[in-house]
């Protein structure tokens, strides 16, 4: 069985052969998703939300900071040797039951004791977002539904619990839209059209035709663990979840708490723990969402 905390790039085991182990924690960076690509928009004054041209989203590349200890000091340039030799590395991690295609960018900073143990960095590029992934249904999980559900699916279903604040994140008013306004030196305060146009004028201070206030889009943060999930499982959920977040033309989130459903897309992801322990993989991390309509 493979050390924990190992990974193989092409085949060769980084611990066997260079005496390197990925730090405690070391894996968040790996499984970090990478975020949307800019989503082009029109942001009309009279409508609520974004108009959001979902038709082919597009995952960007990123950045893997690999966080190592060295057990053998000095052989972390012959590792460093062997990511320089090639632009495109395969880098599979038993822990979490995953291959990813990357490419090698920078070593950061290297510390060592007499040149025996130590600590290093080195810096990865991903370029092939879910890279060998296919779609084919879910691991199974005992988790209970949360109440929260994307196209009608529960996070649950991908074993996911939610945590504390996302349903206040969903809750928070949206600001308002600016209206159009005119600012006229003779007069006291603003002209200030409505939805339709009009532009009631007073003589004392601001006018309004009171139309429907208009709603901006934003952005909500769910907050999510997994936890006791097998390497196999947690791969298979893991990365499905983002593969359905990531569909086009967006998708719809209800929220059973508050009655009412949102139309979003998937933003961006931050990893806050992530470590394999005795009954399988922990995972907090907190999934951006931008509401595009109310």
């Amino acid at each position: 069985m493979a050390k924990n905390g190992t990974l193989t790039i092409d085949g060769e085991d980084i611990f066997t052969k260079y005496g390197v182990v990925v730090s405690d924690g070391g894996l968040a960076s790996l499984v970090r998703w990478p975020s949307l690509k800019e989503v082009e928009s029109n942001d009309w004054f009279e409508e609520d939300g974004l108009e959001a041209d979902l038709s082919a989203p597009r995952l960007a590349s990123r950045d893997v900071e690999i966080q190592l200890s060295l057990v053998r000091g000095n052989d972390i340039l012959g590792l460093l040797a062997m990511l320089g030799s090639r632009t495109f590395h395969e880098v599979y991690s038993p822990d979490l039951g995953m291959t990813f295609r990357l490419r090698y960018v920078s070593c950061g900073s290297v510390s060592t004791v007499n040149g025996d143990v130590g600590t290093a960095s080195v810096t990865m590029a991903d370029d092939f977002p879910l890279w060998g992934f296919t779609r084919n249904g879910l691991a199974s999980t005992s988790v209970p539904a949360c109440g929260i559900t994307i196209d009608g699916r529960d996070l649950s279903a991908y074993g996911v619990r939610v945590l504390q604040g996302t349903v206040d994140s969903f809750r928070q008013a949206a600001e308002s839209k600016t209206p159009l306004t005119r600012d006229i030196a003779t007069r006291d305060g603003l002209i200030t059209d409505g939805v339709t146009g009009g532009g009631l004028t007073v003589e004392k201070g601001p006018s309004y035709d009171n139309q429907a206030m208009r709603k901006r889009s934003r952005s909500v943060t769910v907050k999510c663990f997994m936890s006791r999930m097998t390497a196999a499982a947690f791969a298979k959920n893991w990365r499905a979840l983002l593969y359905d977040l990531t569909r086009p033309e967006g998708r719809t989130v209800t929220v059973a708490a508050l009655e009412r459903s949102f139309r979003c897309y998937y933003s961006s992801c931050s990893v806050e723990r992530f470590y394999s322990a005795t009954g399988g993989l922990w995972c907090e991390f907190s999934v951006n969402l931008v509401i595009t309509g109310y």
